[in-house]
């Protein structure tokens, strides 16, 4: 079976597979089928000027789903590589490896799809992926990528991802077996600059630096639980946060020193969450500086895209500290309030709907002549 396309207009935006009409293309292969309702194509090729895809591929009917996959594709939508990909009926086994591939097209999408990743619906998933490099979201590459997971359903008992973010910084994430009995598999690593990462997965471009240490477990059905901490420099660039603690008096005297109207800096970060059913909720997140600390509990719920935060901001944070009031267990429970928190604190909350351009980042300035723990009691009315 051969088909001439120069003709036809292809885009298929998801796979970054553009032709325009009268570039010279043809797509040719072999179809059988078995017996059953496995449809083949045999010395499958589809070629576009000098570049092209070839291989074999095996296909359910009844459903549609994709059996068996194994191609070489020569500098077809700015990649090279060779994949091979099986499944049964309990398992998946997925190996890519080669020069490159490109994911931009995908994750700049990705903040108008939601959805899992799909492993649950085997039993087991291998994936083995080797690359020189993966080119991502705005202008961001990671090089010499080496992944490899051994998964039960979304749980990954063990493996690794590595890679190079630039010259200096790295990804180094490894997934140990579970050893203890709450089965749990413990996922370590560092992440030499978390901005690098966010930007190029497409999560946030409003984050600059930041060395990022993870320590968390994976329980029964795929639940993600623990601790992430930046232990250097941080910013947070220009958004609907930035813009209101800079336009309210209540910071004054904070400007131009860890503030101005672009950024706000920071020095260290501890987040501890639960990741489950593609909701994440932080149940403390403490940001601080020599002059300021910000808290945060709430949601991030992936699949309605919706975040929902409440928090303190602390300015003088290293002069609340210095009180000490805070280490002192009943009576810092009661000035202080909960942890990351000051004497002198204002308490804020966050919405942003899948709707909103922008979230909604409103501030309560009358909160912040009120003890900590006397802010905690009105927050039960």
């Amino acid at each position: 079976t051969e088909a001439d396309l120069t003709n036809a207009n292809i885009h298929l935006k998801q796979f970054n597979i553009t032709k325009a009409k009268g570039v010279a293309s043809k797509i040719k292969t072999t179809l059988s089928f078995d017996g059953s309702d496995i449809l083949y194509l045999k010395n499958f090729d589809w070629g576009r000027g000098g570049d092209n895809i070839s291989g074999n591929l095996a296909l359910q009917t009844q459903p549609v789903k994709v059996m068996e996959v194994n191609l070489k594709n020569h500098n077809f939508a700015n990649s090279n590589f060779d994949l091979n990909y099986k499944i049964s009926a309990n398992s998946r086994f997925v190996r890519l490896k080669g020069k490159s591939l490109d994911l931009k097209t995908i994750f700049a999408d990705s903040a108008t799809s939601s959805g899992s990743s799909g492993l649950d619906h085997y039993q087991k998933n291998d994936i083995e992926i080797d690359l020189d490099e993966i080119l991502l979201t705005n202008e961001q590459k990671f090089k010499e990528v080496n992944i490899d997971l051994n998964c039960d359903g979304s749980k990954c008992n063990s493996g690794f991802i590595k890679a190079k973010l630039n010259q200096k910084q790295n990804v180094n994430i490894e997934i140990l077996k579970p050893t203890n009995s709450k089965n749990a598999s413990q996922v370590e690593g560092s992440i030499g600059d978390i901005s690098v990462v966010a930007k190029a997965l497409n999560l946030s471009n409003q984050i600059d630096g930041g060395n990022t240490k993870i320590n968390a477990e994976i329980g029964n059905e795929g639940q993600l639980k623990g601790e992430i901490k930046i232990d250097s420099d941080f910013t947070i660039l220009k958004n609907e946060m930035v813009e209101k603690i800079y336009s309210n008096n209540i910071f004054s005297n904070l400007r131009d020193k860890i503030i101005n109207s672009n950024e706000i800096k920071f020095d260290n970060l501890k987040l501890e969450f639960v990741l489950k059913n593609d909701v994440i909720n932080i149940n403390t997140l403490i940001a601080s500086s020599s002059l300021m600390g910000f808290t945060a509990k709430g949601k991030i719920d992936l699949k309605e895209d919706l975040v929902v935060l409440k928090g303190l901001i602390v300015p003088g944070y290293a002069l609340n500290k210095l009180f000490g009031i805070g280490q002192v267990p009943i009576l810092g429970k009661i000035i202080v309030g909960e942890e990351g928190g000051g004497i002198f604190a204002v308490r804020y909350d966050y919405i942003k709907k899948r709707s909103d351009k922008k979230g909604d980042f409103s501030i309560n300035p009358a909160s912040a002549v009120i003890p900590g723990g006397i802010r905690n009691v009105f927050d039960l009315f």
